[in-house]
């Protein structure tokens, strides 16, 4: 790849050049243990940080094996070099740990440069470029040591390292700052409406509103087993809806589309129902349940059997009422306690739902919305930033290393 003209003073360097050492973690099967010393993969690696929160673990064994091959001694810096690629750290103090292979980790001449520089210059789109190039598609795309070696980043003199390090972290925290306090008010918009939605649903009691079991005023139904063969299709007449298809864009509170449809032959060959617009779904077994998703179908659709549904009969509750009051619910305490959590059709027939006067259901629910519609909003504002702060972060470390900051 063409290399771009550099200040006077700085030089292209190979990271052979400019590294004591560059390997990567163990080819092996490390044991797994439910504790002990952290191990590692590319997944750890994220934002220049390591995250060790959540991760898996393996024995002394194990890491006396891999400290005696390589070890992880502070300054190093890590690279992550398959699946995700280009992902980088600092260890800025040294850390017991075993890394799978999917890191590698360079230990830089500290006379030559400096090791939060290596970092930034290798998370720099020119430095990603060029890995991305020597990049191997296969299951899980990777770079060779070889390649690594290989690269060619810019070396300024170390003092100017220094500077370039101090100018990028100083707009990186103004940046991170700005992220920071609109996620803040995200939460702070999240946390309103589960309040507002407690303080309604306790003063039941209070304002005289009657309870009845969610069976009486809302149709449970369950969903359907979608064979391989019918899967796949996607310009015909009924969404046909896995969990998945509620992460979709746009399918956030109200189901819109999915990736598979069906038509009234298939139905009938399936023995499928179609469920009303307005049906509230939700996913009734495996881990999906934790994710505590319900969607309100916008469209006449169906769903597979992981998905549950309730229909309000609308003479008498108000489809939002329903779905905010199944949004104040975790599913998680419905479940089975089984390895394989479950809900079951009568314990969601039985649940105990106020019920206000209609007209009343309606005045609560348009004020709700008005809140929801904030969090959505505020949501589309962070998913913009989000874009926006990596954008300008790619475009301070373009500037850094042509000596433009």
């Amino acid at each position: 790849m063409e290399l771009y003209k550099l200040p006077e003073g700085w030089r292209w360097v190979k990271l052979e050049e400019i590294c004591v050492k560059i390997t990567d973690g163990t080819h092996g099967s490390p044991k797994h243990t439910s504790s002990g010393i952290p191990l590692l993969s590319a997944k750890n690696i994220k934002d220049g940080k390591i995250e060790i929160e959540n991760c898996n673990y393996t024995t002394e064994e194990e890491f006396m094996i891999f400290e005696k091959r390589i070890g992880c001694k502070k300054d190093d810096v890590l690279l992550t070099i398959v699946g995700t690629i280009g992902e980088t750290a600092v260890v800025h103090e040294d850390l017991k740990a075993v890394f799978l292979r999917s890191v590698c980790i360079l230990r830089p001449k500290v006379d030559l440069i400096d090791s939060s520089f290596l970092a930034y210059v290798l998370r720099s789109k020119e430095t990603r470029k060029q890995m991305i190039y020597k990049t191997k598609q296969v299951a899980q795309p990777g770079i060779y040591l070889k390649d690594i070696k290989n690269l060619q980043i810019p070396l300024p003199p170390l003092p100017e390292q220094k500077r370039i390090v101090a100018r990028i972290e100083e707009l990186f925290g103004k940046i991170d700052k700005v992220k920071k306090l609109r996620k803040e008010a995200l939460e702070q918009t999240k946390t309103l409406l589960k309040a507002t939605l407690y303080k309604i649903f306790s003063k039941a009691d209070e304002k005289g509103w009657r309870w009845v079991k969610l069976g009486e005023v809302c149709e449970v139904v369950a969903g359907f087993g979608f064979p391989k063969k019918f899967q796949g299709k996607n310009n015909l007449k009924y969404p046909f809806i896995k969990v998945n298809d509620m992460n979709l864009p746009g399918n956030e509170i109200f189901i819109s589309y999915a990736e598979n449809y069906v038509d009234e032959t298939m139905l009938r060959e399936m023995n499928v129902k179609i469920y009303p617009s307005g049906t509230i779904i939700f996913p009734k077994i495996g881990g999906a349940v934790a994710t505590n998703k319900k969607r309100i179908l916008r469209v006449p659709a169906t769903f597979d059997n992981n998905i549950m549904g309730v229909i309000p009969k609308k003479q008498i509750v108000h489809t939002l009422w329903v779905y905010h009051y199944l949004e104040a619910i975790d599913l998680m305490k419905l479940t089975k306690t089984t390895t394989m959590p479950s809900i079951r059709k009568t314990v969601i027939q039985k649940l105990q739902i106020p019920l206000p006067p209609l007209p009343e259901q309606k005045r609560i629910v348009a004020y709700l919305d008005k809140i929801q519609q904030k969090v959505q909003s505020l949501q589309a504002l962070q998913e913009t930033t989000e874009e926006e702060i990596k954008k300008l972060k790619e475009s301070i470390l373009h500037k850094a290393f042509r000596g433009e900051l």
